[in-house]
Order: structure tokens, then C-alpha cells, then sequence
């Protein structure tokens, strides 16, 4: 990119900005991202979409939020990416209860949640223990058929429900699911042991291996520490 601005005449196309953005939000290159914000700024492009979302997932990666959500309310035109990314941001760092101010935000603009944003804002509601926030969340996630199409948005609600210790929920959810894997397993697990329930445990431990799920690393730590609880 840098000899590219040394030959006159030639500049960077978005998709190619939007390609050293991504690197630099990989590498948590603050210091290289701030410069290509400063050419993209000269260059005219704060209306792009695509390279605005790039710009402010760049700065959250970096764990800049302030200047994501500066650059956010600079922003023409925004989309369930330029959301989703900001709220992220602020579950991701710890900043939870903002994460879902930013959600109601979000909804007041009239911009529709994917499947990402009800990720980011289950994971927000189980961190900071918020069962009003997530009851309704449960709610526009089986209005909108996400229960049975997405297997990551079914398992982080099990998730959210076993941080709660309201056990009867997550298996609720857990028994509606069509389909499950080994991390569906393990939330719900995790989550009778962390809340004191070491025989059911136990239980669903032998009804995953008899449904033919193969334990895993998470699994077999929670079985011990279920053990444990029991003096088994």
C-alpha cells in the first residue's frame, strides 16, 4: 500500500482498503489503521459502506471503542453490519449494559437484528445476569424461526439460561432445539454443575454419549468438577 501512494494517479479501490482494514483489526494494528483512516478520509470514501463498517469493526478490534462509536455517529449511511459490529464491541470489552442500550438503539432506527447482533446481546444479557433483557430477546428469536435455523443462536440462549441458573429454561430450550452439537451439550451441563446440580450432570453426560456426541476437552472438565461436587 505504500508504494502504491508513491506512483501519481494510482489509488485504492474500497475493496482493497476495506482487505488492509480487516489485516489491521486481525493484527490489532491501531497505529497502521489510524493512518489508512487519515487516506480514507482524504480519499473521500466516510460514504462507503462497506469501508465505513471496516473502519469502525478495525477500531473495536483494537479495543478502541471510542473512536468506533465516534466514527459511528459520523457515519451517512449504516446497516445490521455497522450495529452488530458496535454492539459487539461493547460486550466483547465488558461493557455489557451498554451493548444493550445500543440494541434498543438500534431498533428505534427502525434496523432489523441478525443473527449475529442476538449472539452478541444473549452473550451481554448471560454476562452481566439480565433475565427481563433476555426473556425478550427468546421471544423475537422464536418469532423469527431462529430457534430451529440457527444452531449458534440456540446454543448461546442454553448459554444465557444456564448463567441465570434457571436450569428448567435452558433445558426447555434444549429440548425444542432440532438439531444439537457438542457445545449445546456442554451449556447445558456447565450449567447444572455450576449451579449445584452434580447428578443431573451426570445424567445428561450418559444421554449425550447414548445420542452419540463425542465428549469434548469442555465436557470431560465439567464432568470432573460434577464428580467432584458429588464425591463421586
Amino acid at each position: 500500500y505504500d508504494e502504491m501512494k508513491e506512483c501519481k494517479g494510482i489509488f485504492p479501490t474500497s475493496h482493497l482498503l476495506v482487505c488492509l482494514l480487516n489485516c489491521c483489526a486481525l493484527m490489532k494494528d491501531a497505529e497502521k489503521g489510524c493512518e489508512l483512516h487519515d487516506e480514507i478520509a482524504k480519499l473521500g470514501l466516510e460514504s462507503d459502506m462497506f469501508v465505513g463498517n471496516a473502519l469502525v469493526d478495525m477500531y473495536v478490534k483494537c479495543g478502541l471503542i471510542t473512536r468506533a462509536h465516534d466514527l459511528f455517529d459520523k457515519l451517512q449511511s449504516r446497516d445490521v453490519v455497522t450495529w452488530t459490529t458496535i454492539i459487539a464491541g461493547y460486550s466483547e470489552l465488558g461493557y455489557c449494559e451498554e451493548a444493550l442500550k445500543w440494541f434498543e438503539l438500534m431498533q428505534i432506527e427502525g434496523v432489523f437484528p441478525n443473527d449475529v447482533t442476538y449472539i452478541c446481546c444473549l452473550k451481554a444479557c448471560g454476562s452481566i445476569g439480565d433475565p427481563g433483557n433476555g426473556q425478550v430477546l427468546h421471544d423475537d428469536i422464536v418469532q423469527k424461526g431462529l430457534l430451529e435455523s440457527n444452531l449458534v443462536v440456540a446454543n448461546t440462549l442454553v448459554d444465557m439460561y444456564a448463567k441465570f441458573g434457571v436450569m428448567w429454561k435452558a433445558r426447555q430450550v434444549f429440548d425444542e432445539m432440532p438439531a444439537r452439537n457438542v457445545i449445546t451439550w456442554n451449556a447445558l451441563i456447565s450449567g447444572y454443575v455450576q449451579h449445584g446440580h452434580g447428578y443431573k450432570a451426570l445424567k445428561r453426560f450418559l444421554d449425550m454419549r447414548n445420542h452419540g456426541i463425542t465428549p469434548d476437552k469442555v465436557t470431560y472438565i465439567c464432568i470432573v468438577k460434577a464428580c467432584g461436587s458429588i464425591g463421586a
